[in-house]
């Protein structure tokens, strides 16, 4: 965590927090409405310290709440990097809980100085507070809307940093906006936002998609997604268990389409999976740039559902595809999917953990795009993962996840037909089915589809030892 200062996106591992990482787990900073904030000590480096905010999710409401204001806090904080306003260093989805990790304050809340603060201080404190607004306001077009003595927190240089953005708002330029159930702490909120009853509509990130392509945050709007943006509904692309994916297209410029997925709130659950899925995916995908992933166009949250937006693949899935593949394209769609998921593993450290057919989409240009990262992972180097099955044991390498997922994926197109079992690692085993798979796509097979994650290749090793042979290297070397 300390080493990846600029990796924000969400780690979601089956163990304790302060055990996966190596933290000790010391005293409450600070309570609140939605959980509480306590201070983590490295064990390996004492000197480092961070302030982790712990929501639960075993709520009364299924952990709608808490789940919202973490995606809500990590989404601005990624985008923000001023002196004044605190720091994100990572955060964390867990079974019952989320997490939101940040720079550790030594000197306390603002609260427990204001009996002895001299005027120099009051004149210094305000001022800084008033340049981490102004920063938020004019340059990234943020309403804080929780200023509070308990939110200004004093670091060791004695300087003061305003935090917890989980009731933030981002608006477009000179937008008028709602005042009822803006929440925030009613002693120190502007008057006007306990008056007028206007439904609330940030028009935020639909705002943001239009002025601005590097700018993915979440939109929080009350209005239908359709209506509001002057899209029109299309077919259904896909259906899932999470939901819909339907086709949108603008009706002031019928070229510009985009897939939509369309998550229910309404569930079981109170939206929990849903929700969760919502994050992680939309947290991921904002990190990533590669012509073989899928782009994210924005993401919104609206009352009852949630959507992502997502560049529209003209070709529609892998799946459709497979019993007309030819062997050229499926050494092609195989080295482009692989060179995605050495980007995924060795770059970004993140494992998609759902690769198959009908998450593999074809684009206009033929290429094929690895998307839906709702269940995808983030993990520090070498860190070993627990799974639900014991193979050879308990914990296995993060990365070697794709790569059996890869190699089933490559059974799928040279067979033309899905994956008839869980255990397809028993093919190797079938030596006429092998000896008619061509090389170097049998061997490819055999480095990935192994039951035992250690005898797995990595994909970067995987594709330099294709390109050692001079198989596809110019794929290889532009990817």
């Amino acid at each position: 965590m300390a080493a990846s200062s600029t990796n924000h996106g969400n780690v979601d591992l089956y163990e304790d927090f302060f055990t996966t990482y190596k933290f000790s787990r010391g005293p409450v900073l600070g309570c609140g409405m939605s959980g509480d904030v306590v201070l983590a000590t490295s064990l390996t480096d004492p000197s480092v310290r961070t302030a982790v905010k712990i929501l639960s999710l075993l709520t009364a409401d299924g952990g709608v709440r808490n789940m919202k204001l973490f995606c809500q806090e990590t989404a601005v904080l990624q985008r923000l990097s001023h002196p004044h306003i605190i720091k994100l260093a990572t955060s964390a989805i867990f079974p019952g809980y989320v997490v939101i990790c940040t720079e550790y304050c030594t000197n306390g809340t603002l609260t427990s100085r204001l009996d002895t603060l001299p005027l120099a201080l009051c004149e210094k404190y305000f001022l800084q507070v008033a340049c981490a607004v102004r920063y938020l306001n004019d340059r990234q077009r943020i309403v804080h809307n929780d200023i509070k003595p308990d939110n200004i927190f004093i670091d060791a240089r004695n300087d003061v940093v305003l935090g917890d953005f989980g009731l933030s708002l981002s608006f477009p330029p000179g937008i008028m906006i709602p005042t009822k159930g803006m929440g925030g702490s009613r002693r120190y909120n502007a008057p006007e936002k306990f008056g007028l009853f206007l439904t609330l509509s940030i028009l935020c990130l639909f705002w943001q998609m239009a002025a601005s392509s590097t700018n993915h945050g979440n939109v929080d709007l009350y209005e239908d997604f359709f209506t509001t943006y002057k899209f029109s509904r299309g077919p259904v692309l896909g259906c899932g268990m999470s939901g819909d994916v339907v086709l949108a297209t603008s009706l002031t410029d019928p070229s510009v389409r985009t897939a939509v997925k369309i998550l229910s709130l309404l569930t079981a659950d109170g939206g929990v999976r849903n929700m969760k899925l919502f994050c992680q995916e939309t947290a991921v995908l904002q990190r990533l740039s590669h012509p073989h992933i899928i782009k994210l166009a924005t993401s919104a949250i609206f009352p009852g559902y949630v959507v992502i937006c997502t560049e529209y693949c003209t070709n529609g899935t892998l799946t459709s595809r497979l019993d007309t593949l030819p062997l050229a394209l499926c050494e092609k769609y195989f080295l482009q999917v692989a060179c995605a998921v050495r980007y995924l593993n060795d770059r970004q450290r993140i494992v998609h953990n759902d690769i198959k057919p009908d998450n593999i989409f074809i684009d206009a240009r033929n290429d094929v795009v690895l998307g839906d990262f709702g269940l995808s992972l983030s993990f520090p180097p070498g860190i070993m993962i627990p799974t639900k099955e014991k193979v050879y044991r308990t914990m296995v390498d993060a990365s070697k996840l794709d790569m059996y997922s890869l190699g089933v994926l490559l059974w799928c197109m040279l067979l033309k037909r899905e994956a008839p079992c869980d255990r397809l690692y028993r093919c190797l085993e079938d030596s006429h089915l092998m000896s008619g798979i061509p090389e170097p796509m049998c061997w490819c097979l055999v480095s990935t589809l192994q039951l035992d994650p250690d005898r797995r290749h990595s994909a970067a090793t995987l594709l330099k030892i294709l390109h050692g042979i001079g198989f596809y290297c110019n794929i290889i070397d532009t990817l």
